[in-house]
């Protein structure tokens, strides 16, 4: 949860850092800030794809992963990092999981939602 939290909080950097670098905010009724707004968004949307897809799946590791020290695994091999498809999932999946993986705990899981159907674990690196 807190590689998590590294994560986005450095993705709000680039966000804020690209908005002001480029002087895009809330876009107005010009034409030219939606079209800056929507560069912005697909810029936005590789990173994650790079940083919570692509690295995952073939690392293992996000940035606040390696920060923490953690990785992200097949769930069978627990050594082997998960392969695009399963890192795909486990990202697709993030949201229903950040909502029902605290109940998760109550049952004495410690994978979240999205790790359990994605097939995946974080360990220690």
């Amino acid at each position: 949860r807190g590689a998590g939290f590294v994560d986005y909080a450095g993705t709000a950097v680039i966000l804020i850092g690209l908005g002001n670098a480029t002087g895009i905010g809330i876009p107005g009724p010009n034409a030219d800030e939606w079209v800056a707004a929507q560069n912005l968004l697909l810029a936005l949307s590789a990173w994650v794809l790079i940083n919570h897809v692509i690295l995952v799946g073939l690392f293992g590791v996000t940035m606040g992963k390696i920060l923490l020290g953690l990785r992200v695994v097949d769930q069978r091999s627990k050594s082997r990092p998960p392969g695009i498809a399963r890192a795909l999932v486990r990202q697709i999946l993030l949201p229903a999981g950040l909502v029902i993986s605290p109940a998760l705990f109550w049952v004495g899981r410690r994978d979240g939602f999205h790790d359990i159907v994605a097939g995946t674990s974080v360990v220690y690196a």
